[in-house]
């Protein structure tokens, strides 16, 4: 992993591929470092010390939601964890 300015380069060594992640991409991929995290963890995790109201959050929720499933489809983190 190279971190950029305004992202980072991810090199998948299952695939040899590399990919360039922007900010938000990047910031998922750092918590679930740590540990693997359910969906509601990580949104949890992502807001930490924020305060949004349950629109915003709803919405944050869906955006994380869609990061997962690109980070998956790109195998760059793996489905064990459930997506919910």
């Amino acid at each position: 992993m190279a971190r950029l300015e305004d992202g980072a380069l991810v090199f998948n060594a299952l695939t040899w591929e590399t990919h360039l992640l922007n900010l938000e991409a990047m910031a998922v991929l750092e918590i679930l470092e740590e540990a693997a995290k359910a969906e509601r963890e990580l949104v949890d995790a992502l807001l930490e010390g924020q305060a949004v109201d349950s629109a915003s959050r709803a919405n944050y929720a869906a955006q994380v939601r869609s990061a997962l499933i690109d980070l998956e489809s790109l195998g760059l983190v793996a489905p064990d964890a459930p997506i919910s």
